[in-house]
């Protein structure tokens, strides 16, 4: 990193780092929802809906 420092918080508290959850979220590589999944649930075109209705 160039020798920069980077702020981040950790969870000092009962409950450790989930207890200062801080609204974030990542969204999965496309391509790993793709890839050898046979099941309907985890394609990408539904979860980019469910996404969505989570996301309003």
């Amino acid at each position: 990193m160039g020798g920069r420092k980077v702020a981040h918080a950790r969870g000092k508290v009962l409950g450790g780092s989930s207890s200062i959850n801080g609204m974030i979220y990542q969204r999965g590589n496309p391509m790993d929802y793709e890839a050898g999944q046979n099941q309907k649930v985890w394609k990408l075109g539904i979860l980019r809906t469910v996404y969505r209705i989570l996301k309003n």
